[in-house]
Protein backbone atom coordinates (compact mmCIF):
# COMPACT_ATOMS: atom_id res chain seq x y z
CA UNK A 1 0.00 0.00 0.00
CA UNK A 2 1.31 3.59 -0.32
CA UNK A 3 1.84 5.86 2.09
CA UNK A 4 -0.52 7.91 3.25
CA UNK A 5 0.78 12.12 2.19
CA UNK A 6 -0.34 14.10 5.12
CA UNK A 7 -1.10 17.66 4.37
CA UNK A 8 -1.49 19.42 7.96
CA UNK A 9 -1.22 22.55 9.68
CA UNK A 10 -1.19 23.55 13.07
CA UNK A 11 -3.88 25.01 13.79
CA UNK A 12 -5.73 21.64 12.14
CA UNK A 13 -3.66 19.55 14.96
CA UNK A 14 -4.64 21.71 17.98
CA UNK A 15 -8.34 21.43 17.02
CA UNK A 16 -7.75 17.83 16.96
CA UNK A 17 -6.26 17.34 20.09
CA UNK A 18 -8.74 19.60 21.78
CA UNK A 19 -11.21 17.37 20.71
CA UNK A 20 -9.25 14.22 22.03
CA UNK A 21 -8.64 15.89 25.55
CA UNK A 22 -12.44 17.10 26.07
CA UNK A 23 -14.20 14.22 24.27
CA UNK A 24 -16.86 16.44 23.10
CA UNK A 25 -16.98 18.60 19.29
CA UNK A 26 -18.65 21.60 21.37
CA UNK A 27 -16.55 21.82 24.22
CA UNK A 28 -13.43 21.56 21.70
CA UNK A 29 -15.02 24.34 19.92
CA UNK A 30 -15.95 26.62 22.72
CA UNK A 31 -12.01 25.91 23.71
CA UNK A 32 -10.92 26.67 20.12
CA UNK A 33 -13.19 29.76 20.31
CA UNK A 34 -14.77 28.79 17.07
CA UNK A 35 -18.04 27.16 16.15
CA UNK A 36 -19.10 23.33 16.55
CA UNK A 37 -20.10 23.37 12.94
CA UNK A 38 -17.11 24.35 11.69
CA UNK A 39 -15.07 22.38 14.24
CA UNK A 40 -17.12 19.20 13.07
CA UNK A 41 -16.12 20.15 9.43
CA UNK A 42 -12.43 20.00 10.28
CA UNK A 43 -12.34 16.61 11.83
CA UNK A 44 -14.16 15.09 8.88
CA UNK A 45 -11.82 16.78 6.32
CA UNK A 46 -9.10 15.14 8.28
CA UNK A 47 -10.55 12.19 8.00
CA UNK A 48 -11.01 12.06 4.07
CA UNK A 49 -7.94 13.84 3.39
CA UNK A 50 -5.89 11.07 5.14
CA UNK A 51 -8.20 7.99 4.97
CA UNK A 52 -8.84 7.24 8.83
CA UNK A 53 -11.82 7.25 11.50
CA UNK A 54 -10.34 9.52 14.20
CA UNK A 55 -13.18 9.14 16.48
CA UNK A 56 -15.78 7.13 17.41
CA UNK A 57 -19.30 9.30 17.94
CA UNK A 58 -21.28 8.29 21.11
CA UNK A 59 -24.37 9.79 22.38
CA UNK A 60 -22.51 11.40 25.09
CA UNK A 61 -19.77 12.53 22.95
CA UNK A 62 -16.84 11.65 21.60
CA UNK A 63 -13.29 9.22 21.41
CA UNK A 64 -10.74 8.55 19.32
CA UNK A 65 -9.92 5.24 17.80
CA UNK A 66 -7.00 3.40 17.97
CA UNK A 67 -6.22 5.25 15.03
CA UNK A 68 -6.88 8.67 16.36
CA UNK A 69 -4.67 7.76 19.58
CA UNK A 70 -1.51 7.09 17.39
CA UNK A 71 -2.62 10.83 15.70
CA UNK A 72 -2.83 12.26 18.85
CA UNK A 73 0.69 11.30 20.44
CA UNK A 74 1.94 12.01 17.05
CA UNK A 75 0.03 15.65 16.92
CA UNK A 76 1.07 16.57 20.60
CA UNK A 77 4.57 16.24 19.94
CA UNK A 78 4.35 18.02 16.49
CA UNK A 79 2.98 21.27 18.90
CA UNK A 80 5.13 20.73 21.59
CA UNK A 81 7.91 21.33 19.07
CA UNK A 82 6.83 23.48 16.99
CA UNK A 83 5.52 25.76 20.54
CA UNK A 84 9.30 25.33 21.24
CA UNK A 85 10.70 26.08 18.20
CA UNK A 86 8.67 29.56 18.08
CA UNK A 87 9.84 30.54 21.99
CA UNK A 88 13.36 29.65 21.15
CA UNK A 89 13.10 32.27 17.75
CA UNK A 90 11.14 34.92 19.57
CA UNK A 91 14.66 34.69 22.44
CA UNK A 92 16.59 34.04 20.19
CA UNK A 93 15.96 37.25 18.34
CA UNK A 94 14.80 39.16 21.52
CA UNK A 95 11.94 40.32 18.96
CA UNK A 96 8.07 40.20 19.77
CA UNK A 97 4.97 41.99 19.74
CA UNK A 98 3.08 40.92 22.83
CA UNK A 99 -0.73 42.35 22.68
CA UNK A 100 -2.57 42.61 26.56
CA UNK A 101 -6.57 43.35 26.66
CA UNK A 102 -7.62 45.23 29.55
CA UNK A 103 -10.48 46.34 31.52
CA UNK A 104 -12.67 49.06 29.52
CA UNK A 105 -11.55 52.55 32.19
CA UNK A 106 -8.20 50.58 33.33
CA UNK A 107 -6.55 52.54 30.63
CA UNK A 108 -6.17 55.26 32.68
CA UNK A 109 -3.91 54.09 34.78
CA UNK A 110 -2.33 51.07 33.12
CA UNK A 111 -1.99 51.76 29.98
CA UNK A 112 0.93 54.47 30.30
CA UNK A 113 3.18 53.03 32.78
CA UNK A 114 2.83 49.23 31.36
CA UNK A 115 3.84 50.65 28.17
CA UNK A 116 6.88 52.97 29.56
CA UNK A 117 8.03 49.96 31.64
CA UNK A 118 7.64 47.23 29.09
CA UNK A 119 9.91 49.37 25.70
CA UNK A 120 12.47 50.64 28.64
CA UNK A 121 13.35 46.91 28.77
CA UNK A 122 12.50 45.13 25.97
CA UNK A 123 13.04 48.18 23.18
CA UNK A 124 13.51 45.98 20.49
CA UNK A 125 10.18 44.11 20.71
CA UNK A 126 6.82 46.18 20.79
CA UNK A 127 3.37 45.88 22.89
CA UNK A 128 -0.14 47.43 22.04
CA UNK A 129 -2.83 47.41 25.09
CA UNK A 130 -6.57 47.35 24.43
CA UNK A 131 -9.34 47.90 26.35
CA UNK A 132 -12.37 45.59 25.41
CA UNK A 133 -15.09 44.46 27.18
CA UNK A 134 -15.15 41.15 29.29
CA UNK A 135 -16.83 38.58 27.09
CA UNK A 136 -14.43 40.27 24.04
CA UNK A 137 -11.42 39.42 26.00
CA UNK A 138 -12.04 35.79 27.09
CA UNK A 139 -12.51 35.28 23.15
CA UNK A 140 -9.77 37.18 22.21
CA UNK A 141 -7.28 34.92 24.82
CA UNK A 142 -8.94 31.68 23.32
CA UNK A 143 -8.61 32.83 19.52
CA UNK A 144 -5.34 33.54 20.32
CA UNK A 145 -5.77 37.62 19.04
CA UNK A 146 -4.50 38.32 22.40
CA UNK A 147 -1.36 37.08 24.15
CA UNK A 148 -2.75 38.81 27.88
CA UNK A 149 -6.12 39.52 29.35
CA UNK A 150 -7.31 41.01 32.32
CA UNK A 151 -11.00 40.43 33.19
CA UNK A 152 -13.02 40.13 35.96
CA UNK A 153 -14.81 36.84 36.94
CA UNK A 154 -12.98 33.06 36.21
CA UNK A 155 -14.10 32.58 32.74
CA UNK A 156 -16.93 30.10 32.33
CA UNK A 157 -16.23 27.48 30.59
CA UNK A 158 -12.93 27.71 31.93
CA UNK A 159 -10.91 27.15 28.82
CA UNK A 160 -8.48 29.52 29.96
CA UNK A 161 -5.56 28.88 32.92
CA UNK A 162 -6.06 31.83 34.86
CA UNK A 163 -5.23 33.64 37.89
CA UNK A 164 -7.59 35.43 40.62
CA UNK A 165 -4.81 38.64 41.43
CA UNK A 166 -7.33 41.03 43.27
CA UNK A 167 -11.03 42.08 43.69
CA UNK A 168 -12.73 45.32 43.35
CA UNK A 169 -15.55 46.86 46.13
CA UNK A 170 -18.89 48.09 45.00
CA UNK A 171 -20.51 51.56 45.92
CA UNK A 172 -23.52 52.85 46.09
CA UNK A 173 -23.46 56.27 43.61
CA UNK A 174 -26.16 59.03 43.04
CA UNK A 175 -26.72 62.52 44.05
CA UNK A 176 -26.56 63.55 47.54
CA UNK A 177 -30.09 64.38 47.75
CA UNK A 178 -31.05 60.81 47.35
CA UNK A 179 -27.90 58.36 48.48
CA UNK A 180 -26.79 61.53 51.02
CA UNK A 181 -24.31 64.14 51.43
CA UNK A 182 -22.00 61.66 54.15
CA UNK A 183 -19.55 59.04 52.48
CA UNK A 184 -19.86 56.68 55.13
CA UNK A 185 -20.81 52.87 54.23
CA UNK A 186 -24.33 51.76 54.15
CA UNK A 187 -26.00 48.72 54.66
CA UNK A 188 -27.30 46.26 52.13
CA UNK A 189 -30.91 46.53 53.28
CA UNK A 190 -30.88 50.34 53.03
CA UNK A 191 -29.43 50.02 49.53
CA UNK A 192 -32.53 47.57 48.50
CA UNK A 193 -34.90 50.44 49.51
CA UNK A 194 -33.13 52.98 46.90
CA UNK A 195 -34.44 53.44 43.79
CA UNK A 196 -31.69 51.04 41.96
CA UNK A 197 -30.86 52.00 38.40
CA UNK A 198 -28.34 48.92 37.14
CA UNK A 199 -26.71 47.18 34.03
CA UNK A 200 -28.88 44.49 32.22
CA UNK A 201 -29.19 41.17 33.21
CA UNK A 202 -26.33 40.03 30.78
CA UNK A 203 -23.62 42.06 32.62
CA UNK A 204 -21.21 40.49 34.52
CA UNK A 205 -21.42 43.18 36.83
CA UNK A 206 -25.34 42.47 37.08
CA UNK A 207 -24.89 38.65 38.14
CA UNK A 208 -22.85 39.50 41.13
CA UNK A 209 -25.37 42.48 42.29
CA UNK A 210 -28.26 39.80 41.84
CA UNK A 211 -26.52 36.63 43.89
CA UNK A 212 -25.50 38.93 46.76
CA UNK A 213 -29.15 40.95 47.08
CA UNK A 214 -30.45 37.06 46.24
CA UNK A 215 -28.11 35.48 49.32
CA UNK A 216 -28.69 37.78 51.64
CA UNK A 217 -32.60 37.84 51.57
CA UNK A 218 -33.12 41.31 49.71
CA UNK A 219 -35.19 42.63 47.16
CA UNK A 220 -33.91 45.50 45.11
CA UNK A 221 -35.96 48.53 44.47
CA UNK A 222 -35.04 48.36 40.42
CA UNK A 223 -36.46 51.02 38.52
CA UNK A 224 -34.55 51.06 35.30
CA UNK A 225 -31.99 48.71 33.58
CA UNK A 226 -29.70 49.76 31.07
CA UNK A 227 -26.71 47.76 28.83
CA UNK A 228 -23.93 50.09 28.93
CA UNK A 229 -21.89 51.60 32.57
CA UNK A 230 -21.80 54.50 30.93
CA UNK A 231 -25.28 55.03 30.60
CA UNK A 232 -26.31 53.78 34.50
CA UNK A 233 -24.23 56.40 35.26
CA UNK A 234 -25.59 59.34 33.34
CA UNK A 235 -29.05 58.71 34.73
CA UNK A 236 -27.37 58.42 38.14
CA UNK A 237 -25.92 61.78 37.88
CA UNK A 238 -29.62 62.87 36.54
CA UNK A 239 -31.48 62.20 40.05
CA UNK A 240 -33.42 59.71 38.06
CA UNK A 241 -31.70 57.21 41.28
CA UNK A 242 -28.85 55.40 42.18
CA UNK A 243 -26.69 52.79 41.41
CA UNK A 244 -23.98 49.98 42.13
CA UNK A 245 -20.53 50.53 40.51
CA UNK A 246 -16.86 50.15 41.84
CA UNK A 247 -14.81 52.97 42.19
CA UNK A 248 -12.94 52.20 38.73
CA UNK A 249 -15.93 52.83 36.79
CA UNK A 250 -16.88 56.50 38.29
CA UNK A 251 -13.67 58.04 39.37
CA UNK A 252 -13.13 60.46 36.62
CA UNK A 253 -16.47 61.89 38.05
CA UNK A 254 -15.29 62.02 41.41
CA UNK A 255 -11.82 63.52 39.90
CA UNK A 256 -13.66 66.39 37.93
CA UNK A 257 -15.64 67.10 41.09
CA UNK A 258 -19.11 66.13 39.85
CA UNK A 259 -21.66 66.57 42.42
CA UNK A 260 -22.05 63.40 43.37
CA UNK A 261 -21.81 60.78 46.42
CA UNK A 262 -20.32 57.25 46.51
CA UNK A 263 -20.21 55.40 50.03
CA UNK A 264 -19.55 51.51 49.90
CA UNK A 265 -21.66 48.80 50.40
CA UNK A 266 -21.33 46.76 53.38
CA UNK A 267 -23.33 44.08 56.06
CA UNK A 268 -22.08 42.37 53.05
CA UNK A 269 -20.07 43.56 50.94
CA UNK A 270 -20.25 43.08 47.32
CA UNK A 271 -17.10 42.33 45.72
CA UNK A 272 -16.16 41.33 41.68
CA UNK A 273 -13.02 39.70 41.56
CA UNK A 274 -9.97 40.72 38.90
CA UNK A 275 -8.22 37.80 36.92
CA UNK A 276 -5.68 37.82 34.49
CA UNK A 277 -4.88 34.99 31.61
CA UNK A 278 -2.31 34.26 29.11
CA UNK A 279 -3.76 32.81 25.85
CA UNK A 280 -2.45 28.92 25.66
CA UNK A 281 -0.68 29.95 22.06
CA UNK A 282 1.25 32.40 23.49
CA UNK A 283 3.81 30.69 25.87
CA UNK A 284 7.57 32.70 25.42
CA UNK A 285 9.57 33.72 27.91
CA UNK A 286 8.62 37.67 26.81
CA UNK A 287 4.99 37.07 27.31
CA UNK A 288 5.43 35.44 31.19
CA UNK A 289 7.73 38.45 31.91
CA UNK A 290 5.37 41.06 30.68
CA UNK A 291 2.41 38.84 32.96
CA UNK A 292 5.11 40.01 35.80
CA UNK A 293 5.65 43.85 34.71
CA UNK A 294 1.65 43.87 34.49
CA UNK A 295 0.93 42.27 38.25
CA UNK A 296 4.01 45.26 39.36
CA UNK A 297 2.13 48.11 37.26
CA UNK A 298 -0.84 47.23 39.18
CA UNK A 299 0.47 47.52 42.69
CA UNK A 300 2.02 50.74 41.60
CA UNK A 301 -1.00 52.17 40.84
CA UNK A 302 -3.79 50.02 42.92
CA UNK A 303 -5.16 53.10 44.70
CA UNK A 304 -6.09 54.95 41.71
CA UNK A 305 -8.78 52.22 40.71
CA UNK A 306 -8.94 50.57 44.20
CA UNK A 307 -8.06 47.44 42.83
CA UNK A 308 -7.54 44.96 46.37
CA UNK A 309 -5.12 41.98 46.52
CA UNK A 310 -6.90 38.98 47.91
CA UNK A 311 -4.94 39.00 51.18
CA UNK A 312 -5.17 42.96 51.81
CA UNK A 313 -6.94 44.54 54.57
CA UNK A 314 -9.64 46.63 53.72
CA UNK A 315 -9.08 50.35 53.02
CA UNK A 316 -11.47 53.80 54.35
CA UNK A 317 -14.12 54.03 52.25
CA UNK A 318 -14.17 57.97 52.08
CA UNK A 319 -14.07 58.58 48.32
Amino acid sequence: MAPVMLDLNTRHLRIFVASVETGSFSRAATRCGMSQPALSRIIRELESTHQLQLFSRTGRGVRPTAAGLRFHEHAVRILDETDRLGEELAQDHDIEDVNVSIPVRAGRFMMQPLIKRFTTLFPQSSIQVFENLNSDTKHLLTSGDMDIGIFYLPPKPSSLVFECIGFEEMYIVGRPDIVGKSDKPIPMSKVAKLPLILPGSRAHLRDIIDKTFSTNGCSPNIVRELETVHAVLAFAMEGEGVTILPYSNFCEEIEQRIPITARKIVKPEIRRKICIAVSRHSSSKLVRNTVSMINQVIDDHRGKALWLRLESSQPGASR
